[in-house]
């Protein structure tokens, strides 16, 4: 049930809509399967509308639940929306360094669509860096 109220929220968020993704955590308090990932579309889905610091707590919650677990696909997720995150509030050097201490943990996968996304913001966020010292 969690999984299937995540999947409709995403599907609000993505019509413009205020997601219910409150219901999709507390709808089965026992199911921790699914935790990293509600949370993590939480702190994607509140985008302008939360403060920056508390969308960092969300994501950070949602690494936590990740490590937990074991859930290395899960906490890359996260800490990419986290890395964004910090770019997007001119935390350039931190969202580098934070993204790519998960990403460097992979040795295989790199044709998954979230490591590319992850390498992609990498690189994007290293030639912050370059233009930074020009």
């Amino acid at each position: 049930m969690t999984l299937h109220l995540t999947w409709f929220a995403a599907a609000q968020a993505l019509e413009g809509k205020v997601p219910g993704l409150e219901k999709a955590l507390e709808v089965n308090l026992g199911e921790r399967f699914w935790r990293p990932e509600t949370v993590r579309i939480r702190g994607n889905c509140c985008s302008k509308r939360v403060a920056p610091t508390r969308r960092k707590r969300i994501f950070a919650r949602s690494i936590v639940l990740a490590r937990r677990m074991g859930a290395k696909a899960w906490e890359m997720r996260a800490t990419t929306g986290l890395a964004r995150l910090l770019r997007d509030t001119d935390r350039h050097t931190e969202a580098q360094a934070t993204l790519a201490d998960i990403y460097n943990w992979f040795t295989e996968g790199f044709d998954t669509a979230d490591l590319k996304d992850a390498k992609a913001l990498l690189g994007e966020l290293s030639s912050y860096g370059q233009s930074e010292m020009g």
